[in-house]
């Protein structure tokens, strides 16, 4: 009896050949891991259920206050805690813009200014102070 093909590795990107699970030797212990512990991604089936679920009960931006949400926002980035990422109570609905501006002093603190402040001026928008001090990342060429 001839023996069966051989079968391309499951996993993304592998060029090996599977010989249990669907994997090569490799990645079966990864591939293992990554079944008992997902990824906590928003793209993950049950932070999709809950976070449409927690905008419908929440449905305004809870910083500016303006605007719907539309981004389901961590007030406390969780990277990569799975007690921070599904604790409901650090879940908070932001619009866009606000998360935005949220996103960017969280990975470029200090960089721009707090919209906020800047939207309770008289209503218009107001240029940021910037100086090239505060910009670690700028070198002049």
């Amino acid at each position: 009896m001839p023996a069966a093909a051989y079968q391309p590795c499951n996993y993304p990107r592998c060029s090996g050949y599977a010989v249990a699970q669907g994997y090569c030797p490799i990645h079966v212990k990864q591939a293992k891991r990554d079944r008992e512990y997902p990824k906590l991604t928003p793209n993950h089936r049950r932070f999709r259920k809950q976070r449409a679920s927690f905008i419908l009960r929440y449905p305004i931006c809870a910083r500016c206050g303006d605007a719907p949400a539309a981004v389901l926002d961590h007030r406390i980035p969780h990277r990569g805690d799975a007690r921070l990422f599904w604790n409901q109570s650090n879940w908070q609905g932001l619009c866009v813009h606000c998360h935005g501006i949220k996103t960017a002093n969280e990975v470029w603190p200090g960089r721009r200014g707090d919209s906020k402040t800047l939207r309770e001026k008289s209503g218009e928008a107001v240029p940021v102070e910037f100086s090239q001090e505060q910009n670690q990342f700028w070198k002049p060429l």
